[in-house]
């Protein structure tokens, strides 16, 4: 399905084994074409807590309007400090198309 036809998205991330000071946050980037990717949209902020974080549908519709491809892309910083920061995260994603 092209990304123009997507309404909403929902998402849930599990964050675990987290080694320092990092937080993880779930995205979406669009665009035209792959080398040229849009500055993202925010579907999940970045937690530090473990566990599942779950999201409300985030209405893309104004993202994608003209647009043909879209990626997911973990949100990931450490929150203080310059130290290596490292954490095994995973999730999933529901799309809803456009009526």
């Amino acid at each position: 399905m092209p990304c123009s036809e997507v309404d909403k998205i929902m998402g849930t991330l599990e964050l675990q084994n987290v080694l320092g000071n990092i937080q993880v946050g779930l995205g979406i980037e669009v665009a035209q074409v792959e080398t040229s990717p849009s500055a993202g949209t925010t579907l999940l902020n970045a937690t530090a807590t473990t566990g599942y974080t779950y999201g409300d549908f985030v209405s893309i519709t104004s993202d994608t309007t003209g647009k043909r491809i879209m990626r997911f892309v973990w949100l990931c910083s450490n929150s203080s400090g310059s130290t290596l920061s490292i954490a095994r995260v995973g999730g999933y994603a529901m799309l809803q198309p456009r009526a």
